[in-house]
């Protein structure tokens, strides 16, 4: 939040956002981290690909792809999403060259 950088600011709510809906899965909270879903697409879309030496683009398809795989209800118990085949994501670095 003190970040002057507007792109930072972005990357941050983001990735508190993806992190707390891995949590909820967790818990096995599904409507949670749909909602979560809804909230930090915006900001990750507006970010670039690559931010802070993490890949942005493979992170919006892992969430994706995760949401699309929620069973339909919204909830199951807790640390059930294993058994489904649901995983928690994990951020991707990109090591770039900078000279």
């Amino acid at each position: 939040k003190q970040s002057n950088d507007p792109v930072d600011k972005l990357f941050y709510k983001a990735l508190v956002q993806v992190a707390t809906a891995q949590f909820k899965l967790k818990k096995g909270m599904l409507r949670g981290v749909r909602k979560l879903y809804q909230y930090s697409m915006p900001s990750l879309k507006s970010i670039p690909d690559v931010c802070q030496d993490v890949d942005i683009r493979k992170l919006r398809e892992d969430f994706l792809y995760q949401v699309q795989s929620l069973p339909a209800a919204d909830s199951i118990m807790k640390g059930e999403y294993e058994r489904l085949g649901l995983r928690i994501l994990k951020l991707n670095v990109v090591i770039q060259d900078r000279q």
